[in-house]
């Protein structure tokens, strides 16, 4: 539970950013807004310090004050969605639909790279909020989208689920939203794709691991894996991993520009393709007076876990047995255009993910690659990143 604190009275405009608890009139928080309002006649908010350390690493935005309204029961987590103390998505739409600016649509496809095929439909959002600063990335997310909602090797009603399952278990209206859409174009009833939203172990085998895979992914075990090798084999469980590895990514993304719906309702898939362009954009200049150091956070958690730790743990997990076969290099490369076949690939997730889905694998490294030339980032701020949102996720790698 987040901590309590009394403050003065603020405006009753704050955003609400509370972690889920019940403010209702008969929970202690409600019963002691209520004894505080009686003796001082106005409306106090309760303030919350929203302790959420994964969501400021990965959603980017600090934790916030909260008003929690005893009536109206709104709440909402820090960097994420608005919701009720049910946790069900607030409807009320903001009043601005993102935290950036957002381009025009005729701006947007000025400054994305050239359309090689497909019509200049309706841009999604997001990539309003993405195409000034990064144009190519913007392009090729476009492109694996498409690939994953409408290309994958997965059928169409498996892979909206486990799209909805990871949307869902990351509270992300925006594409839960567009993951119900493209379910009921695969022909999925209203009442099965309700049942997905239901929390406990009723689920399928592969949709258990899909939410697993995204609310806690080091937890899924040995026996897990196994189980889907054996039922939908090696092939579709890295199309699986894969698809929910986008989801998370676009979730996130979602979420940090707070985009939470578009205007008109959920986007079909569009089969986009575009120039490959991608060069470094320009970028305000660096600041050259120092900054003032930050006070340093003891962390306990943090602290506990070493550097020679994290060389041992990595030692034990390169003497784990496998859990799928790793394809070689010489079965690997032939799927790959000749400019990749050049230099061989050593690394054993590349080697898994363009061995079993090239196609899936080749559109997230066009993504990377993209983000890589446009953004030019310090090497030592991007490998500082990396290493928070891995070692919070707890991920060996």
């Amino acid at each position: 539970m987040p901590t309590r604190r009394r403050l003065p009275v603020l405006p009753l405009v704050m955003v609400a950013i509370a972690a889920g608890a019940d403010a209702s009139a008969t929970s202690p928080i409600g019963n002691a807004l209520n004894r505080r309002a009686a003796l001082t006649q106005i409306t106090l908010p309760a303030i919350d310090d929203c302790d959420d350390r994964v969501g400021h690493c990965l959603f980017g935005r600090p934790g916030q004050l909260c008003v929690i309204d005893g009536q109206e029961c709104v709440a909402a987590q820090g960097g994420r969605r608005f919701f009720d103390c049910n946790l069900r998505v607030n409807e009320t739409q903001a009043s601005s639909p993102a935290f950036l600016p957002l381009l025009t649509q005729e701006e947007a496809w000025q400054t994305l790279p050239a359309l090689e095929h497909g019509t200049k439909d309706r841009l999604p959002l997001w990539a309003l909020a993405t195409a000034k600063a990064l144009p190519g990335t913007t392009a090729a997310v476009l492109e694996l989208e498409y690939r994953h909602r409408a290309l994958s090797p997965l059928d169409a009603v498996l892979r909206g689920q486990i799209r909805l399952v990871a949307a869902h278990a990351n509270r992300c209206g925006y594409t839960q939203a567009q993951a119900e859409a493209d379910l009921r174009r695969g022909g999925a009833p209203d009442a099965d794709i309700k049942k997905l939203l239901e929390k406990g172990d009723n689920l399928p085998p592969v949709l258990r691991c899909a939410r697993k895979l995204t609310v806690a992914a080091y937890t899924v075990t040995d026996a897990e894996v196994a189980e889907l090798v054996k039922s939908i084999g090696e092939k579709q469980l890295v199309a699986v991993v894969q698809l929910v590895a986008f989801a998370n990514f676009q979730d996130r993304l979602v979420l940090a520009l707070g985009i939470s719906r578009e205007p008109d309702g959920p986007l079909p898939p569009r089969d986009w393709r575009f120039a490959k362009e991608s060069k470094a954009m320009e970028r305000p200049a660096w600041p050259t007076a120092p900054a003032k150091a930050a006070p340093m956070k003891l962390d306990a958690e943090w602290r506990s876990f070493s550097f020679s730790d994290l060389k041992k743990n990595m030692e034990v997990q390169k003497e784990r047995p496998l859990r799928i076969r790793v394809p070689t290099w010489d079965e690997v490369k032939v799927s790959l255009p000749p400019e990749s076949q050049k230099r061989e690939l050593r690394i054993k997730w590349s080697l898994v993910c363009m061995g079993y889905q090239p196609e899936l694998a080749q559109g997230w490294s066009a993504c990377t690659k993209a983000f890589r030339d446009e953004a030019a980032m310090d090497r030592v701020f991007e490998e500082s990143l990396f290493w928070v949102v891995t070692r919070t996720l707890q991920c060996f790698y």
